[in-house]
């Protein structure tokens, strides 16, 4: 198969995935049986465009980082208009049952970009995935403070278990930083993993 012939069936698979997510979300609105003169009024209108803004928003700036990410793991330079098309596009595979689509969509990049390897994009996809759990285990962990501060009081853990625990999250943040150059060979090793 021609390397053309193998982008356009890509494409192809992408925009069917894309119809086949548009399609998911309406089916999902119709069953969720939501009553819309419930949202005419010019306050839930107002708010519905503001959440709709402020996640646009949010998935556009995480197109960005993914693709720093990607020229940093890649130690090449990725189109600014294909990588932040396919990151945004393939974010809506994730409404497919599932929910890893979109994480597999983004490999049409390693298509696309000849410098690119699928292992590049796949560890990329990785820690971005990482990063946006630490994210949200932070937000989480700020908004309920207060709740967590009263767990903790609760739960009686042994001096011993809490010293072991605090001297291996020691150990690992040492050697992060003692190993970093090594860790990131390892990811990128010329282009591919080993």
């Amino acid at each position: 198969m021609k390397k053309t012939d193998a982008k356009n069936a890509v494409k192809w698979a992408g925009r069917i995935l894309m119809l086949l997510s548009f399609t998911l979300i309406i089916i999902r609105l119709v069953r969720y049986d939501i009553n819309f003169s419930a949202l005419s009024s010019g306050h839930v209108i107002s708010g519905l465009v503001l959440a709709v803004f402020l996640c646009g928003a949010t998935v556009f700036c995480q197109a960005f980082n993914y693709r720093w990410l990607l020229c940093t793991l890649a130690k090449t330079d990725i189109d600014r208009k294909l990588s932040v098309n396919i990151y945004c596009s393939s974010n809506l595979y994730k409404y497919i049952p599932g929910n890893i689509m979109h994480l597999v969509g983004r490999n049409r990049l390693a298509v696309e970009v000849e410098t690119l390897s699928h292992s590049q994009v796949a560890v990329a996809t990785m820690i971005d995935s990482v990063f946006l759990m630490l994210a949200a285990l932070l937000v989480s962990l700020a908004c309920a403070m207060n709740f967590v501060i009263e767990s903790m009081r609760q739960v009686r853990l042994p001096v011993l278990a809490l010293i072991i625990a605090g001297a291996v999250l020691l150990i690992l943040g040492i050697a992060a930083l003692v190993f970093r150059e090594r860790f990131a060979g390892f990811l990128t090793c010329g282009g591919r993993l080993t």
